[in-house]
């Protein structure tokens, strides 16, 4: 590569800002320490041309190039890629260094960027500076399909969903108390997204500012596009982060129309943003009656119901498709959930993926003899939670508690007590076990799949996980709660003990816990060796269960043909039944 090859429009340094470099009128000077706008770079001759570059200039004043020495290195201004102006484009192994723009051990900052990442797989930094050693790391991070801060064992990396091949704008502020705020703007959605880190470890090393690339060890590496970047040593306000919202969105025509031939972009207010995105479902719901006949009535005409039996009929001709084995009737299914025994009829749920909202969603299917089964509309859709992962549920008199781990949020609740167990209502209507205590630290338990029972007047439960083991290594877990309402729950401790049959590596993931002839048995899954039991004694007064005995549902790995979660209930003769 020779340099001589490109110009780049001059910095005036401690002066005025160069012609395509920001403004006051735009966005906010003050603090800006970094700033890299592909549209500034000119490559002449080739100008026309996708051409590899050697140097990316700072429009900051601070004298903060980009550098790439090594040509097999250096990522590509590609010309009119995006609103007619050109890009830097990363193929997974170029990278441009920086000197460091924050002061070492610095917590309170603004990254802002404009992005595209193709594919998925992996973790691939758009940006960060970093040094050695824990909470070395301010990392605007992708990690398979969520983004967000990563500190680097002190992290929020997955705060929000992005979309592969859409360009993205991206503002990400960290106080130094350890908030961190991700306003998110594309061509679909407008969103923002709030995550709590340790503050206290957050002091960010001063080795490199790395574009494209870990700084220590150099992995991570993005493919995909960047357009421009603005660092700040400080955090933006509300309002100067809607204009630099509008300033991106104005110049890379990221945003969506607003009637004028231009785009509108949309900045989310922070009380908006506390309150958490909107996960809800995109599938069609409808409400039930209360009565079986007024229900089956219903059923006959609902267009669910129609939708699945087409769906079936479409799939039936697959011949890699289960005939005896329930499946799911349209997409792929996952884990078994909440088996149950409601007026005369089992009712199983189930992880189900529908086409329109791919989210994992509880589905829903019922039978009088655990071998023919019938779909029934969707029961339990994603909102406040992102998804509806694995649970149990406990059969009352007179209702049927789901009690489920909604992502990102945590453990909640659910109650049904009409004949075919088609309305749900959210208890509390957010987790009643959150992910998180009210000051963002972690709690010293895993908040995970859930199962319930009730003893003495309380409600308890167990929620997977996984402790500490020799060797760095983890060992199954599962902790105990108490609630006497479903709404308030306090944690115990965790619950088995004397458990010489898990290995380490294994986890307590879908728990159910119940009486099985003189003993209990504590079925679950782990995500290393497959479904798995234990059996024992419950110690009612101390709320231990002692183990004594223990086995595997499979032999060899949980993937890719293991016996996988369970799902289990008592079946009124001191036995348990098994899905």
């Amino acid at each position: 590569m020779n340099p001589s090859l490109f110009a780049w429009a001059p910095v005036v340094l401690g002066g005025a800002l160069l012609p395509g470099a920001i403004r006051a009128a735009d966005v906010p000077t003050e603090g800006l320490v970094l700033h890299l706008d592909a549209s500034a770079i000119r490559a002449e001759p080739k100008q026309h041309e996708a051409t590899a570059i050697a140097l990316w200039e700072d429009l900051s004043g601070h004298a903060h190039h980009a550098r790439q020495e090594t040509p097999s290195r250096q990522p590509a201004r590609v010309p009119g890629v995006l609103n007619g102006l050109p890009v830097v484009r990363f193929g997974g192994g170029a990278f441009l260094d920086a000197p460091a723009v924050l002061e070492a051990g610095d917590g309170t900052f603004t990254m802002a960027a404009v992005w595209l990442r193709r594919g998925t797989s992996g973790a691939q930094v758009l940006c960060e500076q970093a040094g050695e050693g824990i909470g070395r790391r301010a990392s605007l991070l992708t990690v398979h399909e969520r983004y967000g801060f990563n500190g680097q064992n002190n992290d929020q990396h997955d705060l929000l969903p992005y979309s592969p091949g859409l360009y993205t704008i991206s503002v990400l502020t960290l106080e130094g108390s350890g908030r961190g705020r991700l306003w998110h703007n594309d061509q679909a959605r407008a969103t923002g997204a709030v995550g709590q880190v340790d503050g206290s470890l957050q002091h960010v090393g001063a080795t490199a500012f790395r574009i494209g690339a870990k700084v220590a060890g150099g992995g991570e590496r993005l493919t995909g596009d960047l357009a421009e970047i603005l660092v700040y040593n400080r955090v933006l306000g509300h309002d100067e982060v809607a204009a630099v919202n509008r300033y991106l969105g104005r110049k890379w025509g990221i945003g969506r129309p607003d009637g004028k031939g231009g785009r509108e972009v949309r900045t989310m207010a922070e009380e908006e943003m506390d309150r958490g995105p909107d996960y809800t479902s995109r599938v069609p719901r409808r409400s039930y009656a209360d009565t079986l006949a007024a229900q089956e009535a219903q059923l006959r005409d609902d267009p669910m119901l129609a939708r699945f039996a087409a769906s079936r009929a479409r799939l039936q001709e697959d011949p890699q498709r289960p005939v005896y084995h329930f499946v799911s009737p349209e997409s792929s299914m996952n884990d078994p959930n909440g088996l149950c025994f409601w007026q005369d009829r089992w009712h199983l749920f189930y992880q189900a993926y529908p086409p329109e909202d791919t989210r994992q969603h509880w589905g829903h299917a019922v039978s009088d003899d655990l071998i023919h089964w019938r779909d029934l509309p969707y029961a339990i859709y994603p909102h406040p939670e992102e998804k509806c992962f694995s649970g149990a549920t406990l059969v009352e008199e007179n209702r049927v508690i789901a009690m489920y781990h909604g992502t990102r949020v945590g453990n909640m609740v659910a109650v049904s007590s009409d004949p075919l167990l088609l309305n749900w209502e959210k208890v509390a209507g957010k987790a009643v076990i959150p992910m998180r205590n009210p000051d963002g630290s972690a709690p010293p338990y895993n908040v995970f799949d859930p199962c319930i029972w009730r003893k003495e007047g309380m409600y308890y439960s167990l929620s997977g996980g996984t402790l500490p083991a020799p060797g760095g290594k983890r060992l199954r877990a599962n902790f105990l709660f108490r609630s006497p309402d479903l709404v308030t729950w306090e944690y115990l401790h965790p619950f088995a003990r004397e458990d010489h049959y898990s290995l380490v590596g294994d986890d307590g993931a879908c728990p159910y816990f119940w009486p099985i002839g003189n003993k209990h048995i504590l079925l679950h899954f782990s995500h290393m060796s497959g479904g798995k039991y234990l059996l024992g004694d419950y110690d009612t007064q101390a709320d231990i269960f002692q183990v004594t005995g223990g086995g595997r549902f499979n032999f060899g790995a949980a993937a890719p043909s293991g016996v996988h979660a369970p799902s289990a209930t008592p079946d009124g003769k001191g036995g348990v039944i098994v899905i």
